[in-house]
This record gives structure tokens, C-alpha cells and sequence, in this order.
């Protein structure tokens, strides 16, 4: 109870009137009253119903699914521990309540798939559970739930059925669709359960695509003790740069990463047999990782993870991975073939950002001389990286001469302003500033001053990370520059400087407080 969604613990606070206590503290409740109850935090969409019910195949130990579909019905018959009398009469509780035992969120799943079916208003849901010595059979409808038992066949083997009969238009409007829609759901969603999945006969092997195209580099990450549901289940990973690297992690997750290559970026989860797409966790360009953590946890419409402190720390523990893996391909550099150095230099970028920001700026100035020179000469890209260089010349402990480091950085952004068919002008202070941001702008059409300032922000971010003052600095720049003329823009950068400073504040208002203080704000320009 004490890990429940607020608006769960609220709900059942309501529902407790409603139930049924049993003798060891658990409650059953009415269906009617329960799906009423339920409706907020039913599936998005409610042909979603197979999805839950995959992965409660799954957590039951299942290794075997077979689907078949029909124009009225939708039945899917597997393995694995089958439902008892208990568990099918107080699933809706279990599904309220939250708990983690493998077997309640087992019943949880049931319970949500169930639901989301009974939403389509079939003519009935029906479920068979085969156990050695009985057979369970359930039946649910709009307004009623019936359980009852009968006695086995024989040489009974565990196994279970369930199956939804659609009714009236809906069943006629299957009958026009070309593909099911719980097809498509187990398409897009399912491939990588560890799972034999069939649908009329025809296997629907694990794989994401990806999988199949050569990478520069690889890794397997396996879970450092078995634990169900951190399998990996694609196929053979080709690398072009050493043989796949494997090594355990330090977590409760298993993980495939890949760098380099055609495949578009992708960074993607499977929780409990289920795909979660995070395409705003990109882990950096041509780099792509499925991880299977079951110990996540889901959101209560059950279309995404809840990005708690045990999801921030896989994704971490993956980008350290990733530098691990860059630091491989940094290695075998000089002897890569030209079509995989060019490719490799674009990747190598962000292991000169890494090493930056752990403060390693010598080596981080060695590679991004490197890239300069492996780059066409003249070209934007060996443009921006010179940039990069004159940046880090900034920091480098050995240079004792800022006029010379000035000069520099000067010359690398006068080269990009031409580039842009722009014109640097320098910005006269009163007082000496070496931040390249507060020296200099731009002069010339804006659209191309755009350019300029965005490219200049995404390679400023990549070296130094959003919370380099540096970074700010450039983001409070282009608010100003982009107020009038790209006003949405200007909102999103204001948006994200506050959310970038807002623990800065926090932390110096407790300190005022601290000392009996109270913390003003002063703008500089007044």
C-alpha cells in the first residue's frame, strides 16, 4: 500500500464502503460497482486489452501464447500457472490495491485486461484455467461475473483460455477491418517477450529491426543474477569494430546497445513482455538500446513507465555504457577503413562533451583535435568542432595567455558567421568578459541568425550539458534575440531556463532561511 498511486489510495479509501472484507485483510468487490469505479484508469485505447493480458502470461511463467482471431472473437490459449477460484473472484481488489508479489500483479494484469475488453460491450469474456486436480471456468459480461469449477480432464496439463466475443456493430465492423486490431497491438507491442507467440498459426518472432543492421560497436549487458523477465530475447548483434562487448550490470535489467549504423536512433523498454518507446530519451544520434527491467513500474493507464529514481538509474548506468563503448571506437580509430571513421566521428562528439564535464580537459582537447582533422576541410561540421576546440582552449590549465585564447575564439566564430552569410560583431562591455556569448552577435537576415544560434546551442549543450552557465547564457541570449520574431521559441528557452535554475533558487532560499535571511531577486539590467 505504501508504494499505490495517490489517486488509487483515495479510490479505495471510497471503495472500502463498497467491499467485502475477507479473513486475512483483502476485500472483494461488486463487478458493477468496480468497473464504475475503474473507468478513469481504464487503457486509452481498449483494443488494448491483449496487452495486459500478455503480460500477465508472462508473469505466470508462460513460454507459449497461440492467438486466434476471428471476425467475432478473439481467444489467445497459453501455459504457465494457471488462475485459481480465489484470484478470479477478487482480481478487482488485487488491481486496486497495487501490491508487488509477482502472482497479485499477475491477477492485476488480468484484471485491467479484462476490463478494457468488457469496455467494447462483447457478448461475454470468457476464461478457462486447467489445473491437475480442477478446472476453473469464469465468465464476465457488462453486469455480471460468474466462477465455477468443474472436474479435469484426463492427464490434465496446466493451461489456460481466454476469449472475447464481440457482438451487434462491433463484431460487423471486425468483420470490414483488414487486420485485428489486437494483431496490430501485439505487432507493435509484443515481439519481444520471451514468449513462442503465434496468431492464426503464423509465429510472430522477437525481434525490434534494428537488431539486424551492422553497428560500429555493441554491447550485451545481462543481469547480473537470473531473474524473470530480463531475458534477452533478439538475435546476434554485428558490430564492425570488435566482436559485441558483454558485461553484467549492477541492476535488476538486462540491456542491448548499439552504435553507429543506419538504423535510426531508438531507445526502448520491455517491461513484463511489453514494448515502451522513449523517443525523448534519445541517448545521442545512431544509438539505439532495448532494455528489459521488470522491476519498473507503469503509470495507471498503462501506456508508459513512471520515470522514477530506479528508471534514472538505468539510464544512467546506459549512457556509461555508451562512453565505455565510445572509448572503444576512439581506440580502434586510426584503423578504420574511411567510410566507419567518417561515421565514428560523429559519434565520438559526445566523448569529448563527456570528458569535459568530468574534467578531463586535456584528453577531451586531444580528441577534439582529432575530429578537426578527420573532418573535409572547410566544411560546417569541421567548422563547428574547431568552435569546440577554441572552447576547451579556454579551460586548458596550460595556456597563460587570454588575449591569444580571445583572438582564437574570435577567428573560429567570425569562420561560422561567414559561413552563414552573416557578419560577427563585437559586443563593447565596460568590463572584461571572456564569455563568447556576451562578446560577440550576429549581424544579418535573421532566418540565417537562427541557424547559427541553434547550431551553436546544440554543439554548447553536447560539450558542456544544459547546466553549464555557458549553456544558459546562450539560451538567455537567443530568448532575447528570438522575443518578436520566433516568440514560441522564445517561450520554450525561457521554459527550460527556469526549470534549469529553479534548483539553484531552491537550494539558496533554504540556506537564507537557514540564517534568518530572505532571498530578492536582482535583474541586470535594471
Amino acid at each position: 500500500m505504501t508504494d499505490a498511486h495517490p489517486e488509487l489510495v483515495h479510490l479505495l479509501e471510497n471503495l472500502r464502503s463498497e467491499g467485502t472484507f475477507q479473513s486475512h485483510g483483502s476485500f472483494t468487490l461488486d463487478l458493477v460497482h468496480a468497473r464504475e469505479k475503474l473507468k478513469k484508469f481504464q487503457l486509452l485505447d481498449p483494443y488494448h486489452y491483449v496487452l495486459p493480458l500478455v503480460s500477465a502470461v508472462v508473469l505466470g511463467g508462460g513460454s507459449t501464447l497461440r492467438c486466434r482471431v476471428g471476425p467475432a472473437r478473439f481467444a489467445m490459449e497459453f501455459d504457465g500457472t494457471p488462475f485459481t477460484v480465489e484470484e478470479l473472484e477478487g482480481m478487482f481488489s488485487v488491481l486496486l490495491v497495487g501490491s508487488s508479489p509477482v502472482a497479485q500483479r499477475r491477477v492485476a494484469e488480468l484484471a485491467v485486461g479484462i476490463n478494457a475488453a468488457l469496455s467494447l460491450s462483447p457478448r461475454q469474456v470468457s476464461l478457462v484455467s486447467v489445473h491437475p486436480d480442477q478446472v476453473v471456468k469464469a465468465t464476465f459480461t457488462a453486469r455480471k461475473q460468474q466462477v465455477e469449477t468443474a472436474p479435469p480432464p484426463e492427464k490434465a496439463q496446466p493451461w489456460t483460455r481466454i476469449e472475447v466475443q464481440h457482438a451487434g456493430m462491433r463484431a460487423l465492423w471486425r468483420k470490414t477491418q483488414r487486420d485485428a486490431p489486437e494483431v496490430l497491438a501485439l505487432h507493435q507491442r509484443c515481439r519481444l517477450a520471451n514468449l513462442e507467440l503465434t496468431v492464426n498459426d503464423l509465429s510472430f518472432p522477437p525481434q525490434i529491426g534494428w537488431e539486424n543492421h551492422s553497428c560500429l560497436v555493441a554491447s550485451y549487458l545481462r543481469a547480473g543474477e537470473a531473474r524473470k523477465g530480463c531475458e534477452i530475447t533478439i538475435g546476434k548483434l554485428t558490430s564492425r569494430v570488435d566482436p559485441p562487448r558483454t558485461d553484467v550490470t549492477s541492476g535488476p535489467y538486462s540491456a542491448v546497445v548499439t552504435l553507429g549504423g543506419e538504423a535510426p536512433q531508438e531507445l526502448v523498454f520491455v517491461h513484463h513482455g511489453l514494448i515502451f518507446r522513449r523517443p525523448d530519451l534519445s541517448l545521442g544520434p545512431a544509438t539505439r538500446a532495448a532494455i528489459w527491467a521488470p522491476e519498473l513500474r507503469r503509470n495507471l493507464s498503462h501506456t508508459e513507465l513512471v520515470q522514477d529514481e530506479s528508471f534514472e538509474l538505468i539510464v544512467e548506468q546506459l549512457k556509461l555504457e555508451i562512453f565505455r563503448m565510445l572509448t572503444v571506437l576512439e581506440g580502434r580509430f586510426a584503423e578504420l577503413p574511411d567510410p566507419d571513421r567518417q561515421e565514428a566521428v560523429d559519434c565520438l562528439q559526445r566523448l569529448v562533451g563527456f570528458r569535459l564535464q568530468h574534467d578531463e580537459v586535456l584528453q577531451a582537447l586531444k580528441l577534439a583535435r582529432l575530429l578537426v582533422r578527420a573532418r573535409p576541410a572547410g566544411s560546417l561540421p569541421a567548422l563547428l568542432d574547431d568552435y569546440v576546440v577554441a572552447l576547451i582552449e579556454q579551460r586548458d590549465p596550460r595556456k597563460n595567455d587570454p588575449a591569444a585564447v580571445q583572438l582564437r575564439l574570435e577567428q573560429t566564430l567570425g569562420a561560422l558567421a561567414r559561413a552563414h552569410g552573416l557578419e560577427l560583431k563585437r559586443i563593447v562591455l565596460g568590463a572584461r568578459d571572456d564569455s563568447a556569448v556576451s562578446r560577440f552577435t550576429f549581424d544579418g537576415p535573421f532566418p540565417r541568425v537562427e541557424t547559427l544560434l541553434n547550431r551553436l546551442l546544440a554543439t554548447e549543450e553536447q560539450l558542456f550539458g544544459l547546466a553549464h552557465e555557458h549553456v544558459q547564457a546562450r539560451m538567455q541570449s537567443m530568448v532575447t534575440v528570438f522575443g518578436t520574431k520566433r516568440p514560441a521559441r522564445a517561450r520554450e528557452l525561457k521554459i527550460a531556463l527556469n526549470e534549469l535554475q529553479r534548483p539553484m533558487e531552491l537550494a539558496l532560499e533554504s540556506q537564507a532561511r537557514y540564517h534568518g535571511k530572505q532571498l530578492s531577486k536582482v535583474s541586470l539590467r535594471d
